[in-house]
This record gives C-alpha cells, sequence and structure tokens, in this order.
C-alpha cells in the first residue's frame, strides 16, 4: 500500500488586520476575531481583499511577503 505523505504539519496561524495605509492594528490565531475587531478599530472603513487601498484587510503572517 503507498501512503501519501503530502500532509503539511499543523501549526498554529498569526493572521494580522491591517488599515488601508498597511498599518497593522492587531494580531491573532483567528481571522474570525480580527474581522469583528475591523469593526470597532476602522468603523470608516470597508473590507478590501483585493488590496486596492480602499479599506482593511485581513493576512496571514509570513505568506505572500
Amino acid at each position: 500500500m503507498v501512503e501519501e505523505k503530502t500532509r503539511v504539519p499543523t501549526q498554529k496561524r498569526v493572521f494580522e488586520l491591517i488599515d488601508k495605509n498597511g498599518t497593522v492594528h492587531a494580531k491573532s490565531h483567528c481571522a474570525l476575531t480580527l474581522a469583528i475587531a475591523a469593526r470597532d478599530l476602522l468603523p470608516n472603513q470597508e473590507q478590501d481583499p483585493d488590496r486596492t487601498g480602499k479599506g482593511w484587510d485581513i493576512a496571514v503572517v509570513g505568506v505572500g511577503q
């Protein structure tokens, strides 16, 4: 029997809440926690998943840098 060994080791991910200017406002192991925090920390910004500079986003630390 062949066993697949492509599993990625389980690690706690760290997420950052980033505003439209690139400033990190908070870090957490839970993206949902940061999305809820964005409502209070950045009330005048909408979510900007495409990072066009119009609002906040959540990024995984160490990915895409």
